[in-house]
């Protein structure tokens, strides 16, 4: 009868162990699954963040592009200016000129003349 009590304790040792066993791979599955499931939140909320990123990317692509055509016509609107104003100055030297050179004669004539007188 010994011999049915110890093939008994053996076997319901090889149970524990194995029982054992069983709950240290259920627990790792439940840890498993808990980290699965706190991954799969993060990688929702990561996805959340590139599309706001996404978004936020386009809208200050758009004000550049926005920017850059205020600022090429900016640029066009001080060219015509500088255009007319360098067209006018070139204008007022001519006049300046004219002016120097009618004077001079001027000049010129009144000092002829009150040479004669």
């Amino acid at each position: 009868m010994a011999d049915l009590w110890s093939v008994e304790s053996r076997w319901l040792q090889v149970l524990d162990r194995n029982n054992m066993v069983g709950e240290d791979y259920r627990m790792r599955a439940v840890m498993n699954h808990e980290n699965l499931c706190k991954e799969q939140e993060l990688t929702a909320e990561l996805e959340a963040t590139l599309a706001e990123t996404k978004y936020a990317l386009r809208k200050a692509q758009e004000t550049i592009e926005a920017l850059k055509l205020a600022q090429e016509r900016t640029l066009m609107e001080h060219e015509d200016y500088l255009r007319h104003y360098s067209h006018e100055n070139g204008q007022h030297r001519k006049l300046k000129r004219e002016h120097t050179r009618q004077t001079s004669e001027l000049e010129q004539a009144r000092e002829e003349n009150a040479y004669h007188l």
